[in-house]
Parts: structure tokens; C-alpha cells; sequence
């Protein structure tokens, strides 16, 4: 009896890291959207200024709570033994080859955001988004160059924009 009983309950596993799988894809779609949102929105914080109310929908918390959700139902689809998404794809590979692929992904974006910082000039608000994701992503870079990567406490300071204003 417990045999039919376990095979009941294996697929049934099965059944519910599939459902997992299935709300993360969904998940990934819905921080995007919200990202999208976000950037789009008018007024929104970043454009904000005399006489322009900031967007009243918190997009910055909804952001936050999406990629938090995105994280554990990532951790809940490894614990079910089902591959990640295609876009989280290398994931589950050892920590040296993810590490060597961030390098070569900051790396790939440091040099976009130089050659953006020539074009935008004209564009102040802009001019500054570019130059703190430079510092942010050569900071990034020094960290993984450095061997050991440093490990944050737990609550992390928001991310800021190019005026200055904190996400979240």
C-alpha cells in the first residue's frame, strides 16, 4: 500500500515544481513589466521636478517585492529538481563559471556605458544615470577581480537613480 501511495505522491511533486516552474516564468514577465513600468511612467520619479508630481503607484517597492519573488520561487523549482528557466539558464552551473560570466557581461556593459557617456552629454539627467552605472559596474568588476567576492549584510541600500533619489 505505502508503494502505491509513494507513486501517488511522486507525481504529485512532480506536478506542483512544475506549477512552481510555471508562476516563476510568469514572475520573470511581471518584473519586467513592472521594470518597464517604471521607466515609462509620467511623470515618474526620475523626471520629476518643479511643478511635476512624482508617479503615485510605488513601482519601486512592487520592483523589490518582484525580484524577491522571483528568488524563492527560483529556489523552490531547484529544490523540486526541475531545471530553471531558460533565461536563468547557467545558473546551476559551479560558482567560478557563473562568476567568469559576470565578469565578461559587466565588462561587455562598462564598455556600452562609454561609449553612451560620449553621446549623451547633452542630456544632464541622462549624462549622470551613465556615469553612476560606470562607477557601479567597475566597482562590481573590482569586487570579482579581487578574487573574494565581499558578502553584504542582509539589507542592501536601494540602488539609486541618476538624479540621486534612492529605488525603494
Amino acid at each position: 500500500m505505502s508503494a502505491g501511495r509513494g507513486q501517488t505522491e511522486q507525481p504529485q511533486a512532480r506536478a506542483a515544481g512544475q506549477f512552481l516552474r510555471l508562476a516563476l516564468n510568469l514572475q520573470l514577465d511581471a518584473l519586467l513589466f513592472t521594470v518597464s513600468a517604471d521607466a515609462t511612467s509620467t511623470p515618474s520619479s526620475m523626471t520629476s521636478g518643479p511643478g511635476r508630481e512624482p508617479d503615485p503607484l510605488p513601482w519601486e517597492h512592487w520592483l523589490a517585492g518582484d525580484l524577491e519573488a522571483v528568488l524563492r520561487l527560483a529556489q523552490g523549482v531547484v529544490e523540486e529538481h526541475l531545471p530553471l528557466p531558460a533565461v536563468l539558464s547557467g545558473a546551476d552551473q559551479r560558482a567560478e563559471r557563473v562568476l567568469d560570466d559576470l565578469r565578461a557581461r559587466y565588462a561587455a556593459i562598462l564598455a556600452l556605458l562609454s561609449e553612451a557617456a560620449a553621446d549623451v552629454r547633452q542630456t544632464p539627467r541622462v549624462a549622470r544615470t551613465v556615469s553612476d552605472l560606470q562607477k557601479h559596474y567597475q566597482e562590481r568588476l573590482r569586487e570579482l577581480a579581487g578574487g573574494s567576492v565581499p558578502h553584504p549584510p542582509p539589507v542592501v541600500a536601494p540602488p539609486r537613480r541618476g538624479d540621486g533619489a534612492t529605488i525603494g
